[in-house]
């Protein structure tokens, strides 16, 4: 269960990350919202209920079509990840330096 962290916790304290099927489901919503915007929240709706790995973070976000909503997504869900020590492996869904350099000082300044 995610809990209510503050500034710099995370939410996933216990490490059990969402179980394949129904992560299998969750992506499949994502897959089947015609916009980017609905992408966007229903993926941040799936962080907000769920633990995920970076696997399963990066998978959630390759659906994403922007780059603004990748990084935003990646933001949003690091509090919310079981292995934040391979958060790493997100900068390869990013198209731009930019980005990884944003992703990485939000990362910074959560500890």
């Amino acid at each position: 269960m995610v809990g209510s962290g503050t500034s710099g916790q995370l939410l996933c304290p216990a490490r059990m990350a969402m179980s394949s099927a129904n992560f299998e489901n969750a992506l499949a919503t994502v897959r089947n919202q015609s916009f980017a915007e609905n992408k966007l929240s229903t993926a941040r709706q799936i962080a907000t209920s769920n633990c995920l790995t970076v696997n399963q973070i990066s998978l959630l976000a390759s659906l994403l079509s922007f780059e603004d909503n990748k990084l935003e997504f990646a933001k949003f869900a690091y509090d919310r990840c079981v292995d934040p020590g391979n958060y790493f492996n997100l900068n390869n869904i990013f198209s731009f330096s930019s980005s990884v350099e944003s992703l990485n000082q939000y990362i910074s300044g959560r500890h």
